[in-house]
């Protein structure tokens, strides 16, 4: 974590902002999952100003189609806590890192060590099964909008071949012992990524928001030091350190606060509007 004195001595950028990446849980949508009037009309401005706005999500690219349709974005997406990079226009992927089906195996077998009765699910591109009979993933918050499983059954065929995502879903102390456990177990061939305390997500072991949001960089010729990247929770932690410039939400985990650059309103009062207004509008 850095300290005070650490992120006093973070070099901000002094071009313009040309790309920012925003979260959508918790970041970009409100409690009720909608897009302020104001964090909407910042977007639409900075696009006319030629800024490319990515959005960066833990979501598959079926749950970020409404949001990435109403802001009327053209841009590629990070799905998938960064397994994924999405090109929409094409419905293809220009980055998918999988977990190898064995290891994905021994995930879900070591989390039900822990937990026989674990609700688990996994991703495989853009479609979700779970072995749950009741085709919900416990009462959890990973069911957001899109997120309902595709099929309801036994994951043993899918675990054959490599897959996106394993989500578990439990209460906080239990997916940390599973945590505990899978780090000692599997080492590096797996990384973790947390965006609510109910939820583990497990992907392979290079994946992060950073390191996708470097690639979509390179793909659009955009310098770090023009980068924004916003979010609340720990799996934002990779693009907020990887940006120019690292913006954190009121609501966000105080982790991701301490390491940011800045913090801006909560996603209830338009924090992206006021991110947007303050650190990339006003240099144009």
């Amino acid at each position: 974590m850095l300290g005070l004195r650490e992120r006093e001595l973070r070099p901000l950028p002094v071009d313009p902002i040309d790309l920012v990446a925003i979260d959508l849980d918790g970041t970009l949508l409100q409690k009720d999952g909608s897009i302020s009037m104001g964090s909407a009309k910042a977007i639409s401005d900075a696009v006319e100003c030629g800024v490319r706005v990515v959005i960066a999500t833990g979501r598959a690219p079926r749950g970020v189609k409404r949001v990435y349709e109403a802001l009327d974005l053209d841009t590629v997406q990070i799905c998938q806590n960064g397994a994924l990079v999405h090109d929409p226009h094409g419905d293809q992927a220009m980055f998918h890192e999988q977990i190898p089906g064995h290891i994905a195996r021994s995930v879900i077998e070591i989390g039900r060590m822990v937990d026989p009765t674990l609700a688990v699910a996994i991703e495989l591109y853009d479609r979700c099964f779970t072995d749950r009979p009741n085709g919900r993933i416990g009462n959890d918050p990973m069911l957001a909008e899109g997120a309902a499983p595709n099929l309801v059954g036994a994951l043993g065929e899918l675990l054959d071949s490599p897959i996106t995502k394993v989500m578990m879903a439990g209460e906080p102390e239990v997916l940390g012992g599973i945590q505990a456990a899978l780090q000692t177990r599997l080492g590096t061939h797996v990384s973790f990524s947390c965006s609510h305390m109910r939820l583990l997500q497990i992907v392979a072991g290079s994946v992060d928001k950073g390191i996708a949001l470097e690639r979509v960089c390179d793909y659009y010729d955009i310098p770090q030091s023009r980068t924004m990247a916003i979010g609340d929770a720990p799996n934002d932690l990779g693009m907020i350190r990887w940006a120019g410039l690292g913006i954190a939400m009121e609501n966000a985990w105080t982790q991701v606060r301490n390491e940011a650059h800045f913090t801006v309103a909560s996603n209830n009062e338009g924090g992206v509007a006021d991110a947007i207004n303050r650190y990339v509008l006003s240099s144009r």
